[in-house]
């Protein structure tokens, strides 16, 4: 993430500053918001203009669910670099936890301008899913499969795994769960849905032989 270069003469050092957001983050993973925070907002008194900041800060306020000061650092985030792709997945988020579908899906479409990418269409996915439009849910969360050229992207998997389910296609179902336990072996979550579908399909007379 860049920083917008500073037009006033620094009270600190650069060094003293780059340790204090190192602090910061420190606290952010051990999931110390408030401390984590405290830190942030005093590095903006030397140095206002650092976007990588604002975007920390959006974090901690999300992490705490202070999502109004969340939305208006992502917000600024956007104001200084409008490419900054992760900060409309995470004000998309925000939305979406708030069911605010509308803004959500604004955020989340102004994030595809920008580029392709799994987090983003697996955003877009349970917009979708949550608006119960899931032929368009299904869509976005195999888009966001085909981009997970890393084989991580779970949620995308589980997320369409229960459509599938719900929808009586128990066989793209499992092959989800089964996805989703390539990337996860120990996904106990999966390994139980994966049990269920089977049975289902067993009722069918279908077998794992024929099935694959």
């Amino acid at each position: 993430m860049r920083k917008k270069e500073r037009k006033f003469k620094e009270v600190i050092g650069e060094e003293q500053i780059e340790n204090l957001h190192e602090e910061a983050i420190n606290f952010l993973e051990q999931g110390d918001y408030e401390l984590a925070e405290k830190k942030l907002l005093e590095i903006l008194r030397y140095d206002p203009v650092d976007i990588s900041v604002f975007f920390d800060l959006a974090v901690v306020c999300e992490k705490q669910e202070k999502f109004n000061e969340a939305i208006n650092y992502f917000k600024i985030v956007i104001n200084f670099d409008p490419e900054e792709q992760k900060a409309y997945n995470n004000l998309a988020k925000i939305y979406f936890t708030l069911e605010d579908y509308d803004n959500a899906d604004k955020m989340i479409n102004e994030a595809k301008k920008i580029s392709d990418d799994t987090t983003t269409f697996t955003i877009s996915g349970a917009i979708f899913q949550a608006m119960e439009n899931y032929e368009q849910a299904k869509n976005e969360y195999k888009k966001a499969i085909e981009l997970d050229r890393e084989k991580i992207n779970k949620i995308a998997r589980f997320n369409l795994a229960t459509i599938y389910f719900d929808a009586g296609e128990y066989i793209e179902c499992k092959r989800m769960l089964e996805e989703i336990l390539e990337i996860d072996e120990n996904d106990e979550q999966a390994k139980k849905n994966l049990e269920i579908v089977k049975d289902i399909l067993s009722l069918y007379g279908l077998t794992n032989e024929k099935l694959n």
